[in-house]
């Protein structure tokens, strides 16, 4: 009898040194895993209120030959799998979930991405899943409780790649404005930012606050924004300021390798280029967003907004709540 391939995250459910391990926010790994495999994190990750972790493989499927829609699965797993007409289930929450539009049939590749998003006090998960460049997506229903997730189990006959777990604390990377949690494509980035030599690796000492500044202008060293020109406004013309990104790269232990700073190009941060203005000094202030494209370069320059007096500009993660300047 065929055994389907099983993608599991569990909860809390072996302990931490029951089998090798998956080190959280490393790259995905190169090595193929065949059949039944057990894989503890190298640290238990928790789904922060606000927060999203991220879990991702590509497994070649195998199609079972018994039916899996109504078999029982612990309700602390979130399962992705096949049944046995090639058509893709989640199953999270006591409940099964199909992927609409996606099914598979032995020997397909199938990547997978799972996002587990805290919500108060509960976790979404958004599954989805590409064969070939077709995408399905499945959202469950929100499931009470914030789980803390240290084994990814792959059981039954396939082969699994590409496996890789992902989690930046809310310290770090800040929920959304309008209180969503994180979003799952800087969670990514982030990865990519730590296991920079450059950046990340080189931000191993430093505090949260300290990384999260060093994440979002997407350097490896502190920060600054400077506003380098000012054109003030003249007749129906309005005013515009020119905006500077620079950093002090450091080592890994946090001290400045050299006294001098060296540019930041704004056309590859992963923060937004903000900018809050008043009329007055302590007067009420309005907080833009500005677009930077890829011909911004190291320098952007910004037209003003009618009234605008007192201006500040900063690369942040999320929206500044400046009420006055």
């Amino acid at each position: 009898m065929k055994r389907l391939p099983l993608f599991a995250a569990l909860c809390l459910a072996l302990p931490l040194c029951a089998a090798e391990q998956l080190v959280v926010n490393a790259p995905a790994t190169t090595e193929s895993l065949k059949d039944d495999n057990t894989l503890t994190l190298d640290k238990a990750v928790e789904v922060e209120a606000g927060g999203t972790v991220l879990f991702s493989a590509k497994l070649t499927m195998t199609l079972p030959t018994d039916p899996i829609a109504g078999s029982e699965q612990a309700d602390d797993k979130l399962v992705v799998t096949a049944d046995v007409d090639g058509s893709v289930l989640v199953y999270a929450g006591g409940k099964w979930h199909q992927a609409q539009g996606l099914t598979v049939q032995d020997g397909d590749t199938l990547e997978v991405s799972v996002e587990a998003k805290g919500v108060q006090d509960a976790v979404k998960y958004v599954v989805t899943l590409t064969k070939g460049g077709e995408s399905s997506k499945v959202e469950t229903d929100e499931v009470v409780g914030l789980p803390t997730f240290n084994t990814v189990v792959l059981a039954g006959e396939g082969e699994a790649t590409g496996l890789a777990v992902a989690a930046v604390p809310t310290g770090i990377l800040p929920p959304s404005a309008d209180g969503a949690p994180q979003d799952a494509e800087l969670v990514g980035e982030y990865v990519k930012w730590l296991n920079d030599p450059g950046k990340g690796g080189a931000m191993k000492d430093a505090t949260e606050t300290e990384i999260s500044d060093a994440f979002a202008m997407n350097v490896g060293g502190k920060p600054s924004l400077t506003i380098t020109d000012i054109t003030p406004p003249e007749g129906d013309t309005p005013g515009s300021i020119t905006v500077a990104g620079s950093y002090v790269p450091v080592s890994a232990d946090g001290t400045a390798l050299q006294a001098e700073a060296e540019p930041a190009p704004l056309n590859k941060i992963n923060g937004t280029l903000y900018i809050t203005y008043a009329s007055a000094l302590g007067g009420k202030a309005m907080t833009e967003a500005k677009e930077i494209s890829a011909g911004d370069g190291e320098t952007k320059t910004i037209t003003l907004p009618e009234g605008a007096i007192f201006v500040k500009a900063r690369v942040a993660l999320t929206e500044p709540d400046d009420e006055t300047l």
